[in-house]
């Protein structure tokens, strides 16, 4: 057969654009499992598909190239198979595999667990965190306090009205930084929160998890906010049907006393919250409940320090502050103060009172695969093959609807010619049609601007894609 003269690097036959809608109609994968044979014109048309490809293949992310070995519903299957709860050794020799999907905090981490369960095989991962605690609390204070003094100093610049709040700020943080009990008033929107962070490790679909998720979205209704004033009739039936579900009573009627006073009807609701969680022996929600519980009387509590609290709180007491450039330059300080992500300790002290199955998902969870789309949605971008692009999680979220040229200036030049590598050779495999594949590029092209070399090793092999 004659080739017709090579075309922008591409090798084209003349028969190949009437040809390729009959060829693709031939689906890749089978209905009840996912095939991944290569074959003539695979069709991929589903998330699940595309996904289940990259992990087969062990794609790299587009972004900070690390490699994709998992997604969601495996670690759903951990859960389920209680891989997180088990014994230390149990965990690492389950999960070691999809080590090098692990990077920076995530990674050091997990090579710390490996090496204690070298040493305490049965230890759990909830008390390995727990010891590790100790430690890391000292060496966190090192990197917080100064942010904070930096905050405080230019604090003295703003109008007393400013200072005064901010400087409370600062103390309460203080406080809840070195652990000390202080009154602190109840925040349904923190807790609500917090329960949803917790939840997150949880079979959505156990009956005591939609209780406790129904009785939280209750606590933060309009009508709950103050303490001590009538509650509408229309906010004690929601209250009432909220309990009721929970205590699987359907005559379930909350008594006068609590229909008068705002604060009781929100201690009785944390209180079913708490039992519920009990039941579900989750520690963390019973002692999150106690702790809630204790604000409501006024009772000094050792609050814990969130970075994300802090940040939303001190945008908070600014907003209305008329020098922006001031305003700026302290929200600016408080992203000096390390994270979960940037810092092993920030995450070991954000989890030192959470579950094993808590640690085990945040620990995976930001290099789950996910599906990225190179033009977002938002800017009309479409939801199909040609504009998709395998990304980690906490890249996807990252991104979010920044500009790929703009993002990309995060990462080394290099990585986007490393995943391209990648696609450019399951697509002359035929895993991908050329003419996917060819869009593909053509989409990355026009988002990033970034010139790729290896699009000159696409093929079309008449053996794999016709």
């Amino acid at each position: 057969m004659r080739i017709m003269p090579v075309i922008q690097n591409y090798l084209i036959y003349p028969h190949f654009k009437e040809n390729y809608e009959l060829q693709n109609s031939h689906k890749a994968f089978a209905k009840d499992s996912v095939s991944f044979q290569a074959q003539k014109f695979p069709v991929i048309e589903s998330h699940k598909a595309f996904k289940q490809l990259g992990i087969k293949k062990k794609v790299h992310c587009i972004y900070c190239n690390s490699r994709l070995t998992f997604d969601n519903s495996m670690i759903d299957k951990w859960k389920k198979d209680k891989v997180f709860q088990a014994p230390i050794k149990t965990f690492v020799r389950v999960l070691k595999p999809y080590k090098t999907s692990l990077r920076g905090t995530e990674y050091k981490l997990f090579e710390i667990i490996d090496n204690i369960s070298k040493k305490s095989p049965d230890a759990h991962l909830s008390n390995v965190i727990k010891i590790l605690a100790v430690q890391s609390n000292k060496k966190l204070l090192e990197l917080q306090t100064p942010v904070l003094n930096k905050i405080l100093k230019l604090s003295k610049e703003l109008l007393p009205e400013y200072q005064e709040k901010l400087d409370a700020l600062i103390m309460k943080n203080t406080c809840r930084l070195l652990k000390i009990p202080h009154v602190e008033e109840f925040s349904a929107k923190d807790f609500s929160y917090k329960v949803s962070k917790i939840t997150k490790s949880l079979n959505n679909n156990d009956k005591d998890v939609k209780k406790i998720k129904k009785l939280t979205n209750i606590l933060t209704i309009p009508e709950l906010k103050d303490n001590e004033a009538d509650i509408s009739s229309e906010a004690v039936e929601r209250i009432n049907d909220a309990i009721a579900y929970n205590l699987d009573n359907p005559n379930y009627r909350i008594g006068k006393h609590v229909k008068k006073s705002r604060l009781k009807a929100k201690y009785l609701i944390i209180q079913n919250i708490k039992n519920t969680a009990s039941r579900l022996n989750r520690d963390d929600i019973v002692k999150l409940c106690e702790d809630s519980q204790k604000r409501l009387d006024g009772v000094p509590v050792a609050g814990k320090f969130s970075n994300k609290a802090f940040s939303h709180d001190l945008y908070d007491v600014l907003k209305d502050l008329d020098d922006t450039k001031l305003r700026a330059k302290i929200c600016k300080l408080a992203e000096e103060l390390p994270t979960s992500e940037t810092s092993i300790h920030a995450f070991i002290l954000k989890h030192d009172e959470a579950s094993s199955d808590t640690i085990g998902t945040n620990l995976l969870e930001p290099s789950v695969i996910t599906v990225e789309h190179m033009k977002p949605s938002s800017e009309g971008g479409v939801d199909a093959l040609k504009n998709w692009a395998y990304a980690c999680k906490r890249c996807n979220n990252k991104r979010q609807s920044v500009n790929m040229k703009t993002f990309f200036k995060l990462f080394p030049a290099d990585n986007a010619n490393k995943y391209w590598r990648d696609i450019i050779d399951l697509s002359n495999k035929g895993y991908f049609s050329f003419e996917d594949t060819k869009e593909m590029l053509k989409i990355f092209k026009r988002q990033s601007s970034i010139k790729i070399d290896s699009h000159k090793k696409l093929r079309y092999i008449p053996d794999v894609n016709v």
